[in-house]
């Protein structure tokens, strides 16, 4: 399990913990209205190159 971000409209509404299949399937439900992915909170390491000084 994953703890996984819930992202609706741009923006992250809650968690809920996952496993990659049950986040594949999810995130292919036509109309389901969310995302699920990571964010800041949930995998900081994706975020900290767009910060790094040159």
């Amino acid at each position: 399990m994953e703890k996984c971000a819930i992202w609706k409209d741009h923006k992250v509404v809650g968690y809920i913990d996952l496993t990659e299949e049950q986040k594949g399937i999810l995130n292919k439900v036509p109309g389901i209205g969310v995302y699920f992915g990571f964010d800041r909170t949930t995998r900081p390491d994706k975020y900290a190159e767009s910060h790094k000084q040159t």
